[in-house]
């Protein structure tokens, strides 16, 4: 009931504005940071197959599901601004998505462990009646200490892999595994919200009254910054 009651003010606030706004993700992450900006929005989530291996380059993975997700909601929403985002986890040129299971969580995570790896974003907006498609790429770096198998296992029995791209939540228990991060710290966490306020104001016009404090740098190479031990 309380989710219904805050679609319905997200939804009569951004009409009011003349702006509608919509998330085709399914994602608490990405939830919880669009909602931290002076952004309303309701959710709309866009099921897609999403097949890894059929993709050249990470890059050419995100660019595809973000634009596919984008599109499927813009079909039912042509007035609004669609959001279409997706994540990955990217080592050697590997792409991680989710673990399928505990034995998966913990290879995946065997793998990232005292390696630095890559976290690839794509974020789409879309207007249709206006024509708009709009896309960009946010890439940030992530550096795992050397991890004893019993942390891993001990992490992997939080539940908090199972639904994580490369099987970590950097702002969950999974800060723990981390050394230190190069790059948007949100964009790690699923959505990269300094690309979004970037993407608005430039092709919208649309600035956020109330932006949250963020620690990164779009575009910008910045130094390795250690991020504390422990969880959430």
């Amino acid at each position: 009931m309380t989710d219904q009651k805050n679609s319905i003010n997200h939804i009569a606030s951004t009409r009011s504005e003349g702006r509608e706004f919509i998330l085709a993700s399914q994602s608490p992450r990405r939830k919880e940071l669009l909602g931290k900006l002076d952004c309303h929005f309701r959710v709309e989530p866009s099921f897609i197959e999403e097949k890894i291996g059929s993709y050249n380059t990470a890059e050419d993975l995100v660019r595809e599901l973000a634009l596919l997700k984008a599109h499927k909601r813009a079909q039912d929403n042509p007035e609004g601004i669609v959001i279409g985002c997706d994540t990955v986890v990217v080592l050697e040129g590997e792409v991680l998505g989710q673990p399928v299971d505990k034995n998966d969580a913990f290879r995946m995570l065997k793998m990232l462990n005292n390696k630095t790896h890559q976290v690839v974003s794509g974020l789409a907006l879309v207007q249709k009646s206006m024509g708009k498609e709009i896309f960009d790429i946010e890439k940030s770096f992530v550096r795992f200490k050397d991890n004893s198998d019993e942390k891993l296992r001990e992490y992997i029995l939080t539940g908090e892999p199972m639904d994580k791209a490369g099987a970590y939540a950097i702002q969950g228990h999974g800060s723990a595994l981390v050394a230190s991060y190069k790059g948007c710290y949100h964009n790690i966490v699923g959505f990269p919200i300094e690309l979004f306020r970037k993407m608005m104001k430039e092709f919208f016009s649309v600035i956020f009254t109330n932006p949250m404090q963020c620690t990164c740098r779009t575009g910008k190479t910045i130094e390795y910054i250690n991020i504390k031990k422990g969880g959430a």
